[in-house]
């Protein structure tokens, strides 16, 4: 039972981050529409994981982490993007959830920094993150089958 259930979290992450990454690439919206269904999946699903401590403790750290964004950032942060890591926090779990964070941190960072450095962007052009953290998600769960 808990294998089934992780597998169906896995896949509605695959779907919930393609469709995410395409419209913030394309529009810069996290649709609502996706995320909201899947975050009440994965909540009613929750006392069926194995894991579900480790998902609990990613939710605490998607909230430390726009805590701190809150705090050193004085932009407002986009809400589609903190519905998405909430999901992903009940998806993936704690330990999964900060490396795909942190791997996204970093290719972003890379891609923009290389971008400004061209003059092809300012720093005050919005940065679509889905696309990264699908990226960095990606990594991990190939990190992870490959380990």
């Amino acid at each position: 039972m808990h294998a089934i259930v992780a597998q169906l979290l896995g896949d509605l992450a695959l779907v919930v981050l393609v469709v995410g990454a395409y419209t913030d690439l394309r529009w810069r919206i996290v649709p609502n529409k996706v995320v909201l269904p899947a975050l009440a999946v994965a909540l009613v699903v929750l006392p069926f994981t194995a894991d579900w401590p480790s998902r609990v403790w990613g939710v605490g750290f998607v909230g430390l982490v726009y805590a701190l964004r809150a705090a050193l950032v004085h932009r407002p942060a986009g809400m589609g993007d903190a519905k998405l890591l909430l999901f992903l926090a009940l998806a993936l779990g704690f330990p999964a959830l900060a490396t795909s964070l942190g791997g996204a941190c970093v290719l972003a960072l890379g891609f923009y920094a290389v971008q400004i450095r061209r003059s092809r962007l300012s720093r005050a052009d919005p940065i679509p993150l889905v696309p990264f953290i699908a990226l960095g998600v990606s990594l991990v769960a190939v990190g992870s089958v490959l380990c």
